[in-house]
């Protein structure tokens, strides 16, 4: 989670600290990716200090990276995963995901949605995934005038895939390790 925290952080428009959607207009969103606001988290955060990075991080742990599935996947696809719960919303992203591995769309990680996932490479689950979110934006009505920018977003991602698909296990497993928060579930050598 360390490594996909500092790389959504580092994107405009990422640094609240407010547990809650903001009230601003779907237009004010847009600029930042966002198609419609957030869910409210399943439960009440405690109120963030000001410019609070580790509040921030827990946040976004509870309320995109714990509901969006990411615990279940290695990092080239969990960050993306992330990146789209942020987004769309945890739901949402997750359906990306399912029509991506060809299973139906309810939203709800569960046996189907993992063993369609590992059965194929990370790596490829991602850039079909990848392939989803941009079909996604192409559909939402605000593409004419955001969509050079969602596009980009698209384009950075696969970029950063590529840089997670080629992280050595030995660096994903010292990764593992420095975060006791974050348990991922070793992927499927016999997919």
């Amino acid at each position: 989670m360390r490594k996909c925290w500092a790389t959504a952080s580092s994107w405009p428009g990422r640094r609240s600290t407010s547990p809650w959607p903001s009230n601003a207009s779907s237009a004010s969103r847009a600029t930042t990716g966002t198609t419609r606001p957030a869910p409210r988290p399943a439960r009440a955060l405690p109120r963030p200090r000001p410019g609070s990075t580790a509040t921030a991080a827990a946040i976004y742990w509870q309320s995109y990276w714990a509901q969006s599935g990411c615990v279940y996947f290695p990092l080239v696809l969990a960050y993306q995963l992330s990146d789209a719960g942020v987004n769309h919303g945890p739901s949402a992203a997750i359906k990306l995901l399912q029509r991506a591995v060809g299973t139906d769309d309810d939203g709800i990680i569960g046996p189907q949605t993992l063993d369609a996932a590992k059965a194929m490479s990370p790596y490829d689950v991602a850039i079909l995934f990848l392939a989803q979110r941009e079909q996604y934006f192409t559909d939402c009505s605000g593409w004419p005038d955001n969509g050079r920018g969602w596009s980009r977003r698209v384009a950075q991602d696969l970029q950063y895939a590529q840089r997670d698909a080629t992280c050595s296990e030995e660096q994903a497993s010292s990764q593992r390790s420095e975060n006791k928060c974050v348990l991922l579930v070793e992927w499927s050598a016999t997919g």
